[in-house]
């Protein structure tokens, strides 16, 4: 698959934000609040005389997993997964969970990527740097086992190896029905074109895993791949919810790294606007009235004040190099300048072409997004460079 070769419009008043550049030790890298005093302690360092760093798991840094619950802190009603950590260094620690049947052979090359890659990913440390013992609510985790690191890193982005780890075991709940009823083959039209959809089983009464976004005829008939997406169940709708989220890196033969995301995006003047916000809903269902639903976009105010609605959701890519934004998919046309042939906007007719009582292509590889988990709430714009 080839990326476009034309940037995207930028999205106004997005700009850098790096946490790390922040004074002093202070409130702004906890992401929860704090259950307990620091303790004391030294840096725990694993730095050997020659440079060398050296791993060292530390006993009085504990990890503790304390299950599910409801976070209602900004207002929402959202499903989060309640961590404990304790830490008496004087640095920064980062989290990292992998499943447990994949632990790293390499431990200390799986932790140094991990940091090594702090600096180019900026837009996800934010509320996710850690320097004290505290509680964390993460968002939601896929059910399974789980290998969980706390990793000491400084100020300058370094390992000192000094580390906590715990395996966990996070529990799915059982199905309702009404989650149950929308796992099957849909078609999502708006009219003229359409895509083929399935929605198959993620996390009971939570998550669903679905195929088929940018495929079929309204790609241009272009063999797109097993790309696939979360959306979210949401209860009082009892239907599901997409919506942004970093599906993972895409990077090119000649070293240049994308993160591959989905966007929502819609129309102006000067060009096609993206938001990335992750987490971000993009499109509601609502019942037609007779047996089907209507997907319609979601709206969304920025910090400047004005208030967009999306056009069409799709899949981009975000430069590290350039800090822009480029089409994922060349044959899915800019909004712009679109040929009605091949690209489909809201409103959406969804419309159920066959039930399942289980997953279709089986859990896909989540390798990919679950490594860097992300407190609750701490989601932000990646930074795009102004034309």
């Amino acid at each position: 698959m080839l990326l476009g070769v034309i940037a995207l419009a930028a999205l106004a008043g997005c700009t850098k934000f790096d946490p790390w550049e922040e004074s002093g030790r202070s409130s702004h890298y906890s992401g929860g609040g704090n259950s307990g005093g620091n303790g004391g302690g030294g840096n725990g360092g694993g730095t050997t005389p020659s440079g060398t760093t050296t791993l060292t798991e530390r006993s009085d840094w504990k990890v503790v997993y304390r299950g599910r619950g409801l976070y209602t802190a900004d207002g929402s009603n959202d499903t989060v997964e309640n961590f404990a950590f304790t830490y008496t260094g004087t640095n920064f620690f980062i989290v990292r969970w992998v499943a447990t049947s994949e632990e790293p052979t390499d431990l200390k090359s799986f932790f140094s990527g991990e940091v090594e890659a702090l600096s180019d990913t900026f837009y996800e440390d934010t509320g996710n740097v850690f320097d004290r013992s505290q509680d964390v609510a993460f968002d939601l985790m896929i059910h399974g086992d789980y290998t969980v690191y706390l990793i000491e890193v400084t100020k300058a982005r370094k390992l000192t190896g000094s580390y906590a780890a715990a395996r966990i075991s996070v529990q799915e709940d059982d199905a309702s029905q009404d989650y149950l009823a929308w796992i099957g083959n849909y078609r999502f039209s708006d009219g003229e074109i359409g895509y083929d959809i399935e929605i198959g089983h993620a996390e009971n009464n939570q998550l669903y895993y679905v195929w088929g976004w940018e495929s079929g005829r309204a790609a241009m008939n272009q063999d797109m791949g097993e790309d696939w997406l979360f959306a979210r169940y949401d209860p009082a709708r009892k239907a599901p919810v997409f919506y942004i989220q970093t599906i993972g890196e895409d990077n090119e033969a000649d070293g240049s790294r994308f993160d591959k995301v989905f966007v929502g995006t819609w129309a102006e003047s000067d060009g096609e606007k993206v938001d990335d916000l992750e987490g971000a809903p993009l499109s509601r269902m609502e019942e037609d009235g007779e047996d089907g639903w209507f997907l319609r976009p979601e709206s969304v105010k920025f910090d400047n004040g004005a208030l967009v609605t999306y056009k069409t959701m799709r899949f981009s890519s975000w430069s590290y190099d350039k800090e822009l934004w480029y089409h994922y998919n060349a044959s899915v046309p800019w909004l712009y300048d679109y040929d009605k042939d091949n690209q489909m906007t809201f409103p959406l007719k969804v419309t159920q072409v066959t039930k399942a009582s289980a997953r279709f292509h089986g859990a896909p590889d989540l390798s990919a997004r679950s490594s860097r988990p992300r407190v609750h709430g701490t989601a932000r714009r990646r930074p795009v460079k102004e034309d």
